[in-house]
């Protein structure tokens, strides 16, 4: 009974140390792993903060010095909002960082532009509805709409989300979600990254 007893207790402070450790996911899209995974190559790697939100968004500057070649890109993250705090432990966090290549910064500005001008002026009269831009590695930069007004109080609205995650998980839970007005602050953001990266690389 004591040995059960002794198993139970160290499975559960076992349990306790790791989720009370921080969880980040690193990936990287085709083009800039073939470029970092090169053998012999001399690489340097600078990295240029942009915007200093949840989104922790970054410009990535990769040079080989032994060919003069240089690749761009967006560093970008999402944490998990949907964690439960008393459960895990305060100290416990999960992030997932991910990125953009420089031709999918674009396609992310227009997405967001585009929701922005033809969603969030819009009362749908669904239940719920999704509208975004997946990215190479899955991460999703949109909109949702979730009408709260029939299982209480809350007023339906439009969320801006942004989703580092290659997992669509339910509601979106590993996602950044903006209001109307911080999806411009994103924008502009994204619009300074790519700027940057065409001037870091010719």
């Amino acid at each position: 009974m004591r040995k059960i007893l002794l198993l139970t207790v160290l499975l559960l402070v076992g349990f306790s140390t790791t989720y009370a450790q921080n969880i980040t996911n690193i990936a990287y899209s085709p083009n800039v792993a073939e470029f970092v995974s090169k053998a012999g190559a001399f690489l340097n790697k600078d990295i240029y903060a942009i915007d200093k939100s949840k989104l922790e968004l970054k410009v990535v500057i990769l040079t080989d010095f032994q060919t003069g070649n240089k690749i761009g890109y967006v560093d970008y993250a999402s944490g998990d909002d949907a964690i439960d705090k008393k459960l895990l432990g305060p100290n416990y966090t999960a992030s997932y960082t991910s990125t953009l290549d420089y031709d999918e910064i674009q396609s992310c500005i227009e997405c967001l532009e585009f929701a922005k001008e033809s969603f969030l002026k819009t009362k749908p009269e669904t239940d719920e509805s999704v509208f975004y831009y997946t990215t190479k590695l899955g991460g999703k930069f949109g909109v949702r709409w979730k009408n709260w007004e029939k299982s209480n109080s809350l007023p339906s609205t439009w969320r801006v989300f942004i989703n580092a995650d290659s997992l669509e998980r339910p509601e979106f839970e590993k996602s950044v979600a903006l209001s109307s007005k911080g999806v411009d602050k994103i924008i502009e953001a994204l619009k300074n990254a790519k700027a940057s990266i065409e001037a870091k690389t010719k």
